[in-house]
């Protein structure tokens, strides 16, 4: 799989978490911040997406397909593990 063009360069040894860190902490991310989030979401979309061509789900571990039930658990699960974790205000 080929590289997005505008996401084909990365940030070598640095991990996203700590480059957004001073908008993660203040709540306000600088351009570069914002952009870098930007590209990460993405190249996430696109590994998803291109990701599954040609995959043969009937292999897929565990289980073949993601209904409405393994959304519903993702979804709680980032919802305890995450947002409530780290203090995030939002509306169920």
């Amino acid at each position: 799989m080929k590289p997005h063009p505008e996401v084909a360069d990365d940030l070598g040894g640095d991990v996203l978490f700590d480059a957004i860190e001073g908008g993660r902490t203040t709540g306000r991310f600088t351009e570069r911040e914002a952009e870098l989030a930007e590209r990460a979401m993405e190249a996430l979309a696109d590994v998803q997406m291109r990701g599954a061509e040609g995959l043969d789900y009937t292999v897929c571990y565990p289980q073949p397909e993601f209904d409405r039930r393994t959304v519903m658990f993702d979804l709680n699960y980032f919802k305890y593990c995450f947002l409530k974790a780290t203090g995030t205000e939002f509306q169920e």
